[in-house]
């Protein structure tokens, strides 16, 4: 059996159905659970060579696979209209008697197509939904334009090679292409496939996904929790965060889950949701608040902080990192080399390219700091809230700060759950947000978790340097940036967030 080593991926669509999503970015590049819907397919067959048409957004398409794709791929620049538009471009450039597989950019595969089950290299295959419905649909035999469930046209193709298609016009529908054409298809079903063609389809699909980051793999049991890297990055992240669980038994601190087992690591399963995601009435946040602050001081004062100077750690862990992660994604962002953007009606100084501003504004926060044990990301992600009782949880300890395990500025931990109060960090990282780029203004609006009444009053509370949590919140904005690399419009949001932001503390400091 031949392999398929050649792979045409029309990702010129514009993407109107999926409307906010597509704004700024191609419909290649929405992301789902985890990675935009072209790297799905890149990296479910990292042994092919891909061919990928891009149209709309194509520099921006262009550019952001020179920063993140690591496939053997080339770029097919569309010529003509409809979704014929590039593939005879792509077929120059493929051997005559290699098999092709075509494939629209808008499907989600859970699993890479069973090629072992195919004659590659002997017989054409159509790709057919039970699931989702398609404007075609294939019907004894033959390519019918009529709109199905059950056996839909799903935009995925496999020809035995390029000779049959070899004369497709430049302009049209590939579908009806195909029909004129009288092509024999073998049909196989895409069990394990949805399309994401509408804002809808995103929504309802993305809705059933679990939260889990794509580098771990979660089981979960009636009491307990495993929890496994899967990948080299997984891997290291689950090293510092073992590695805080073990530190923090000794204390029995009854906020965080009890640990069965450290590899892999086995928790206590707490039944109940994510703080953010709970709507609460004032006087339960206000409970719920200060057992959060409560608890979080019983982390700072578990161990005698040192009198070390922490200076260059803590530049590296606000200030040095942040612009590392800005620099490898700043060619991304729309008018990076503007003095000034305008967000939201307000004009705000470009903090990247003005960065001495920023380090104007931190100087005085990273000297003679006293560091303490830290969780290093409580977020309300990162807090569960108990079903039952009512009780918030902290989960997901980061277990380092810079080159400092276990310890660090205690008002990192601070700023961070701030980032969830007043930011509406979590709502942003669900992707409720929205955002409209153009030459003159930045529109951004995140949808609101119901805590940002309580900013004041938690500043209030925690009784520090208000000024330097303001700080810390907006470079940890900005820091976001390449840590969301897998939607574009995350990049870019986060960044001019953190810029406003910014702005509002260097007009109230200077």
């Amino acid at each position: 059996m031949k392999k398929i080593k050649h792979i045409i991926i029309q990702a010129g669509g514009k993407g109107s159905r999926l409307m906010r999503l597509t704004e700024n970015k191609p419909k290649a590049l929405v992301s789902v659970n985890g990675e935009p819907l072209l790297f799905r397919v890149l990296n479910q067959y990292p042994d092919a060579e891909f061919f990928i048409i891009c149209d709309y957004k194509k520099d921006l398409l262009i550019n952001y696979l020179k920063t993140f794709c690591h496939a053997n791929y080339t770029i097919i620049e569309a010529v003509g209209t409809g979704t014929n538009s590039g593939i005879a471009a792509a077929l120059k450039k493929i051997p005559e008697n290699e098999p092709i597989l075509i494939t629209w950019c808008d499907l989600y595969f859970k699993k890479p197509i069973a090629f072992e089950e195919m004659e590659i290299g002997k017989k054409n295959y159509l790709g057919l939904s039970k699931k989702f419905s398609c404007r075609w649909s294939f019907k004894n035999n033959e390519l019918v334009e009529e709109r199905s469930s059950t056996s839909g046209v799903a935009g995925i193709y496999i020809f035995k090679n390029k000779l049959k298609i070899s004369d497709i016009p430049r302009d049209g529908e590939f579908c009806r292409y195909l029909k004129d054409k009288k092509i024999i298809f073998d049909k196989f079903f895409l069990n394990q496939a949805a399309e994401i063609g509408t804002l809808a389809d995103y929504e309802n699909f993305t809705k059933k996904l679990s939260n889990t980051r794509p580098f771990n793999k979660m089981i979960m049991k009636k009491d307990r929790v495993i929890k496994y890297p899967i990948t080299a990055q997984g891997e290291e992240i689950a090293t510092f965060e073992r590695g805080w669980y073990e530190w923090a038994k000794k204390f029995n601190w009854n906020f965080i889950p009890k640990v069965y087992k450290n590899s892999p690591l086995v928790l206590q399963r707490i039944h109940g949701e994510s703080l953010f995601k709970y709507q609460l009435q004032k006087n339960e946040k206000e409970i719920i608040l200060e057992e959060i602050i409560s608890s979080i001081k019983k982390i700072h004062s578990s161990e005698k902080t040192d009198n070390q100077n922490h200076e260059e750690n803590d530049h590296e862990s606000i200030i040095g990192k942040t612009k590392k992660r800005l620099d490898s994604i700043s060619h991304l962002i729309p008018n990076i080399n503007n003095d000034f953007f305008y967000i939201n009606e307000l004009k705000c100084v470009n903090f990247y390219k003005h960065w001495d501003k920023v380090e104007q504004l931190c100087a005085p926060l990273i000297k003679n700091n006293h560091y303490s044990p830290i969780h290093g990301d409580i977020t309300f992600s990162n807090i569960i809230l108990e079903e039952s009782t009512r009780k918030p949880f902290f989960i997901d300890p980061r277990g380092y700060y810079g080159k400092s395990i276990i310890f660090g500025d205690p008002d990192y931990d601070w700023a961070k759950v701030y980032y969830s109060i007043a930011g509406n960090y979590d709502q942003f990282n669900r992707k409720n947000f929205n955002l409209k780029i153009d030459s003159e203004n930045v529109q951004l609006s995140i949808d609101s978790s119901g805590w940002e009444d309580f900013s004041e009053l938690y500043l209030k509370k925690i009784a520090r340097d208000p000024n330097k949590i303001k700080i810390y919140h907006a470079i940890i904005w900005l820091s976001l940036t390449s840590y969301a690399w897998d939607d574009y419009d995350s990049i870019c949001g986060a960044f001019y967030n953190g810029i406003k932001l910014m702005q509002k503390i260097y007009e109230e400091t200077f």
